[in-house]
């Protein structure tokens, strides 16, 4: 587009450095290959825009298209009201293997607010995106405790075949589990207290009823076999997860909060971009288009189409 300037950072040597150590980052269960470092790229974003003093930060996903400036500009207006305000990504519909799994047995499966199109204010930096499967979720949780996370207009996400890589759903299940307990819990209560064991233990045994009634399902749609195998991978995973290390998790993950908040908010204001990333060692290429006159267009409200994402969620668990 024209008028744009655009500035491209390399981080194919980046390791996170210039980030705190969180104790979330320790558990091997929920640190697997697949996620590899996308919750440190938007760990740095949050950063940078700290840094640099940005009021208003776009996430994006390289996958998603069907992306209207218009409906950007409304999402961004929501953040004089929102924290956060997401995109869900409907068409092709953005969700775990488990409930591709789900919606392939026939049964109804939603599509709930995500990082891959999601706008942020500044107050939103002080969580963060922990290293696991759902980090956006996890992110996004102390916001949607204090009802500060909406949505508008939908983007679509490039297809793929969710079960081509069958393991890729027990590599998903420990975030699966966690973010569909602690998302599903705010429906009817507050962030705090966090979970007690009992509640995971009743949250752990509503999985395995959502595994078996996927893969029933499954079990009569024709072309099945990878669906089957991931929902089998899923089951296995989910026989070595157990109350205890969900407690553990949260509880680790509360404390990265406060660490991650005292940290953020401890950092300076820098003049401008290149100043940040100049600070953070980080190589980067800024280029520019031509600039265009702007020509009328019709508007709507701003706020128009915003609403409350914790109305619809995966249909999993409790």
């Amino acid at each position: 587009m024209a008028g744009l300037s655009w500035t491209v950072v390399d981080l194919h040597d980046w390791r996170g450095e210039a980030l705190p150590r969180l104790s979330t980052s320790e558990f091997g269960q929920a640190k697997v290959d697949p996620h590899g470092d996308l919750s440190r790229k938007r760990n740095l974003g949050l950063l940078v825009a700290r840094l640099v003093g940005w009021t208003r930060l776009m996430f994006l996903d390289d996958d998603i298209s069907a992306l209207d400036p218009l409906q950007v500009e409304h999402a961004a207006a929501g953040l004089d009201h929102f924290a956060a305000v997401g995109m869900p990504a409907r068409s092709f519909p953005d969700n775990s293997v488990a409930c591709h799994a789900w919606r392939e047995s026939g049964a109804e499966q939603d599509v709930f607010v995500s990082g891959s199109a999601l706008v942020v204010c500044e107050p939103a930096t002080d969580s963060f995106f922990p290293d696991i499967y759902n980090e956006d979720w996890l992110f996004l949780a102390p916001h949607l405790d204090r009802h500060e996370v909406s949505t508008v207009g939908t983007v679509a996400q490039e297809p793929y075949d969710p079960f081509k890589n069958p393991d890729r759903a027990g590599a998903q299940e420990f975030g699966d589990v966690l973010a569909e307990g602690l998302i599903g819990r705010l429906h009817t209560h507050r962030l705090y207290p966090v979970p007690t064991w009992d509640y995971w233990r009743r949250f752990l045994d509503a999985r395995v009823r959502f595994l078996a009634g996927a893969r029933e399902g499954c079990a009569t749609a024709p072309d099945s076999g990878n669906a089957l195998a991931a929902i089998e991978s899923a089951q296995d995973a989910l026989e070595g997860i157990s109350p205890d290390e969900l407690v553990q998790y949260v509880e680790a993950w509360d404390a990265d909060l406060a660490t991650w908040r005292e940290w953020i908010l401890d950092k300076p204001r820098l003049d401008g971009l290149d100043a940040a990333l100049r600070h953070l060692g980080l190589a980067a290429k800024t280029d520019r288009s031509e600039p265009r006159a702007e020509t009328p267009a019709t508007r709507t409200r701003p706020d128009d189409g915003l609403r409350d994402p914790a109305r619809s969620r995966r249909a999993s668990g409790e």
